[in-house]
This record gives structure tokens, C-alpha cells and sequence, in this order.
């Protein structure tokens, strides 16, 4: 089984906390590491046949909602067929900065699942620029790798838009994107 241990403090540290459970804490990250360190770990834990992974992020910057929650129990319930959750409010001591998931198949990437975030977006063709923007919080180099990624796929093609050079989805991708 693989253990992954850091150095207590340590942003996104996982490890093994019982033979068949492992503990992923993402304080101090921001959503877009978080995630990503999170697939890092369940893809881990699938690997060695984990029967559990208890994902630690938060209740939320005083008192609000916390934003790694969110967006991982967004992604969570994207893919039924790879898992099954249980938010920690509802387990026998209830905690809201916890989620439990039950890992069955590996998750997509993250550069993957960016991919298929732009190419959604780009249903309606959109310049470097506009790309760029809408998706900042994952850094303009993992942007412009899964624009070209996606181009080489053949789900984005670029084209002249008038005075401007723009990406689209190609006519066989559908508004959501791929899963």
C-alpha cells in the first residue's frame, strides 16, 4: 500500500491512517491545487485497493462555506460512476469540514478535466484572451497546454473571426463537455 506522509503544517499531506483508509487534508490550498492534489491522492488510494479516503478541507474562512468543499463535492457527484461520498455532516460525528469518499475507478485528470471545461466554453468561439481569463485560477501555462491538447484531440479548432483568431468546439462536442 502506498503512505504518503509530510511534514506536519504541510499543504495537501495525505497519508495512510489504517491499512485500508487514507487522510487527505487540504488546508491552506487554494480550490484548483486542492482538487488536484486531491485526484492525486484518489487515484493513489484506487491503486492500492484503499476501501476509503477521508478528505479534510475545511469548514471555511470564518464561519462562511468553504470553497474546496464546494467545488469537491461538485466533483464528486460528476463522477457516480467512479465513487460514492458521504459528506461529513452526515457521518456519526457530524463534520462539516470532512467528506468521505468510497473510491471504485480512477477520476480523470485535472489538465483533463480543464479540457473539458474549455472546450464547453468555447460552444461559442472565444479568443486566447477570453480563455485565459475565464479560467486564471489554474495558471495561463496549464491553460495554453490543454488549449493545444485539445487541438491536437480534435475537440477545439482555431479559426479567424474577423480581426481576431478564436477557438471553438468542434461540431461533434456537446455544449458539457466530455466527463
Amino acid at each position: 500500500m502506498l503512505a504518503y506522509a509530510a511534514a506536519r503544517g504541510r499543504r495537501g499531506r495525505w497519508a495512510t491512517i489504517s491499512p485500508m483508509c487514507t487522510e487527505i487534508d487540504l488546508h491552506g490550498c487554494s480550490v484548483v491545487e486542492g482538487l488536484a492534489r486531491f485526484t492525486r491522492a484518489y487515484n493513489d488510494a484506487v491503486a492500492a485497493s484503499d476501501a476509503e479516503i477521508r478528505v479534510v478541507h475545511g469548514h471555511g474562512a470564518s464561519g462562511g462555506t468553504s470553497k474546496i468543499r464546494l467545488r469537491l463535492r461538485e466533483l464528486l457527484s460528476e463522477h457516480p460512476d467512479c465513487l460514492d461520498f458521504r459528506p461529513g455532516e452526515a457521518c456519526v460525528d457530524p463534520n462539516p469540514g470532512l467528506t468521505v469518499v468510497f473510491p471504485r475507478r480512477r477520476l480523470p485528470e485535472p489538465v483533463d478535466r480543464l479540457g473539458n471545461a474549455i472546450v464547453a466554453f468555447c460552444a461559442a468561439p472565444k479568443t486566447r484572451d477570453k480563455i485565459v481569463v475565464a479560467f486564471r485560477d489554474h495558471g495561463e501555462p496549464a491553460i495554453l497546454a490543454a488549449l493545444r491538447t485539445e487541438q491536437r484531440r480534435g475537440r477545439l479548432t482555431v479559426r479567424q473571426k474577423g480581426a481576431h483568431r478564436v477557438f471553438a468546439a468542434t461540431a461533434g462536442e456537446s455544449p458539457a463537455g466530455r466527463a
